[in-house]
């Protein structure tokens, strides 16, 4: 019987994922993954935290091979299919160089790397998996800080992507957004008799409304027609905006800080052996489910389409009836909505004070730029790693270089990117 092996010279290395030699790589570091977290969990007679993450590691690396292996094997048989099908000799079988070849002049390059990063991502994520065990983590509390700080800057970065990808507007005056929905919570408690839960609700969609507003007061009329903005002067504008809005709110609320509720001893919860209040489960709750909603809506919905058609190119999108300025308004309610959550969540556990948004936001900016605002989901878990990096660069270096670590760790993720880029577009 013949060997079914593919010579490596046939293949460029983006093609790794569709060789059998790649395939028994990935399945012995899986083994060799497992083997380590149940030796590892021998000898510390104890299931804790770094068995859990080098679980969920292991577990997302084989999700993200077996979503290889079968858009991989789809690929193969439908290219099988087509050689035999249009091979001159008529014969019944076909050698794997054959499908190779014709793998290589029909796929589409972006589906060619899709599948590698696909690829890379598992042997990475698996590979965490392995090492893990056999290392020494840092405190369970240094990992629930980052992961709480971390969700809170992923859900800023999500909310600016939203309005970013469809305009292409460097919103700075975000940050008015992120302090004024706190106000207007403040205002909302003062002024209605409404429960809780409906007047942080309120609070929200006046923030998608003040957001809105926002659009229509000082970036609409820049380019109707291209219904997008480039250059400094959005950016100007928004610095303008957020300055003049902190004012006003200075004004009427004072410069001093305010507390939504009083501050009382907040309940904790005991995780891993640690106390956390549940203000912190509960922001972390809130930022995981308000992204996860966000994706879905923009990932797997008609408005998601329409985002995207608008993002990639606006005169395309008009021809098939889409309308950008209600795309763009659509793209600032969103996203003002969830900045808006973001900063109620801020200021039940920190209070308010009018300029409070800028640091936050910019955070958020900078994570979502390392992905390249991709998508909600990966801006998010952007958002995390940036969160747990910064704790554990203060664990290790302290406060004063915890910014350095992390800030240099999203520039070389910046530079990748754009490393990547420039290669991937060589591709013929």
């Amino acid at each position: 019987m013949r060997s079914f092996r593919i010579s490596w010279s046939s293949f460029p290395t983006t093609l790794l994922g569709f060789t059998p030699e790649a395939h028994l790589i990935v399945v012995v570091a899986l083994l060799l993954g497992v083997a380590g977290t149940g030796v590892s969990n021998s000898l510390y007679s104890s299931f804790d935290l770094k068995h859990l993450t080098s679980a969920v590691a292991l577990l997302v690396g084989t999700s993200s091979y077996l979503r290889v292996v079968e858009k991989a094997n789809q690929v193969w048989v439908e290219a099988k299919t087509t050689a035999l099908a249009t091979s001159k000799s008529g014969e019944e079988r076909v050698s794997p160089d054959a499908i190779v070849k014709h793998i290589l002049r029909q796929a589409p390059a972006q589906f060619i790397l899709d599948t590698a990063r696909a690829f890379r991502t598992a042997l990475i994520w698996v590979s965490i998996g392995i090492l893990i065990p056999f290392t020494s983590l840092p405190p369970a509390s240094i990992i629930i800080n980052g992961v709480h700080s971390g969700a809170m800057i992923g859900l800023l970065g999500v909310s600016f992507g939203v309005i970013y990808n469809p305009t292409k507007i460097f919103h700075l005056a975000h940050t008015s957004v992120y302090a004024g929905s706190g106000y207007m919570l403040l205002w909302l408690k003062d002024a209605t008799h409404l429960p809780a839960f409906f007047k942080i609700l309120a609070a929200i969609v006046l923030a998608g409304l003040l957001g809105v507003a926002i659009n229509e007061l000082f970036f609409r009329k820049a380019s109707p027609s291209e219904g997008r903005h480039t250059g400094i002067g959005p950016i100007a504008v928004s610095f303008g905006v957020y300055i003049l809005f902190s004012s006003v709110l200075i004004f009427a609320f004072g410069p001093q800080s305010r507390d939504l509720w009083p501050v009382d001893a907040q309940p904790t919860v005991h995780i891993f052996g640690i106390q956390i209040s549940w203000l912190r489960l509960i922001q972390i709750g809130v930022a995981v489910f308000a992204c996860t909603v966000v994706h879905v809506l923009l990932q797997f919905t008609l408005i998601g389409r329409c985002f995207r058609a608008v993002s990639d190119n606006v005169r395309l999108a008009v021809t098939d009836g889409i309308d950008p300025v209600r795309i763009r308004r659509c793209a600032f309610f969103i996203g003002s909505c969830l900045v808006g959550i973001g900063g109620l969540l801020q200021a039940a556990d920190t209070g308010l004070q009018p300029m409070m948004g800028l640091e936050p936001v910019l955070y958020g900016i900078v994570v979502g730029l390392a992905v390249q605002f991709r998508s909600p989901l990966s801006v998010f878990c952007s958002g995390i790693v940036f969160g747990l990096i910064t704790q554990v660069a203060v664990w290790l270096m302290g406060a004063t270089w915890a910014p350095v670590a992390s800030f240099g760790v999203v520039l070389l993720a910046i530079v990748f990117q754009a490393s990547a880029e420039s290669s991937d577009g060589g591709i013929p």
